[in-house]
């Protein structure tokens, strides 16, 4: 057993506790390599409730005859229809005006439609059909509130999407997304999203579980490695956005400093993370919740060149009920 100490709280490695994350039912879970931190660092915008695009119900039964027209000539023919049906009047005229617009809306310059926009209607239509209407009971739940049991912390990268990735229902988890996937230490001056995420999460949504998930070739991680932070810069955020990290940098150098960049970041992607874990503790709802066994936290990696899953956990006690010293312990696991 080995301890170290990260913002202030004492942390120390041991393989003789055992945890589990119920979601990855799949694979077995096979105790693998102790992780510790040696760290000496010290230390949501309003979203639309209406859909952005929106399928309309049919005025009237589709025709086999228009299929094998122009998109043009559909239009045509359509309103043609309508203006000889005397009984939908003015209205109803008036609204396929409104849809054609819409519709044209979706066009390119040339007239043709937006493949970008076609792909997420395409997407929506699968999803409304292969996954809403299949499962009524879920969204009609899902539309009294949400209780999800997990805080996800990921990557934005687009190749690392956790409900993706862990098979993550919609309900599951509450997920926020950031390069290099960081947690800054606790302030109230800096960094309010991902404090109002964690605060929320906590203290309003009550989940059991903060994962904070690195992964593979991220970029957000050797750029931090390969940041000089000489007093230039060349980013406007991104530079001291991921130096949240720096205390995995200096671990890595000085431990991996002889080997090249790329094996260095894989180290830092994972290092990163515990540093991240270590950052939470400095949150004190979360360690209001880790005394309270109401919550814990966790770390994973997720390799996507070889296809692997590493989780590991931080658990969190007083050594004794008359300490002050707290304690945590890190169980490595990894999934094959």
């Amino acid at each position: 057993m080995s301890t170290a100490s990260i913002n202030g709280w004492c942390l120390t490695s041991s393989s003789s506790s055992s945890t589990s994350f119920s979601r990855l039912r799949r694979p077995a879970l096979q105790p693998s390599v102790t992780a510790s931190f040696n760290s000496s660092h010290s230390p949501p915008s309003l979203i639309q409730d209406r859909p952005v695009f929106a399928a309309p119900i049919p005025l009237l039964a589709p025709r086999d005859d228009l299929g094998d027209k122009s998109y043009e000539e559909a239009v045509e023919a359509l309103k043609k229809l309508l203006r000889e049906k005397g009984e939908l009047k003015a209205e109803a005229a008036a609204k396929v005006d409104k849809i054609t617009a819409s519709l044209n809306a979706t066009l390119s310059v040339d007239g043709k439609p937006d493949a970008s926009v076609e792909r997420l209607k395409e997407g929506f239509v699968y999803f409304k059909q292969e996954k809403y209407e299949k499962k009524p009971a879920l969204y009609a739940e899902l539309a009294k509130g949400q209780t999800p049991k997990y805080m996800i912390v990921a990557c934005s990268d687009s190749r690392v999407c956790p409900s993706h990735v862990l098979d993550i229902q919609p309900g599951e988890a509450f997920v926020v997304r950031n390069v290099a996937n960081m947690v800054p230490a606790y302030d109230q001056t800096k960094y309010a999203g991902i404090g109002s995420a964690v605060e929320y999460a906590v203290l309003h949504l009550k989940v059991q579980e903060i994962v904070v998930i690195g992964h593979s070739a991220c970029g957000g991680i050797k750029g931090l490695m390969s940041f000089p932070y000489d007093g230039t810069t060349s980013t406007d955020f991104i530079e001291d956005w991921v130096k949240i990290g720096m205390p995995a940098k200096t671990k890595v150098l000085a431990g991996h400093g002889s080997e090249p960049l790329g094996a260095q970041c894989a180290h830092c992607e994972k290092e990163a993370v515990n540093v991240s874990l270590g950052n939470l503790l400095s949150y004190p709802f979360v360690r209001d919740g880790l005394v309270k066994k109401t919550l814990a936290i966790k770390g994973g990696y997720y390799d996507f060149v070889n296809g692997t899953f590493e989780l590991w956990s931080l658990e969190f006690q007083l050594s004794n009920p008359l300490s002050v010293k707290d304690v945590a312990t890190i169980l490595h696991w990894k999934l094959y």
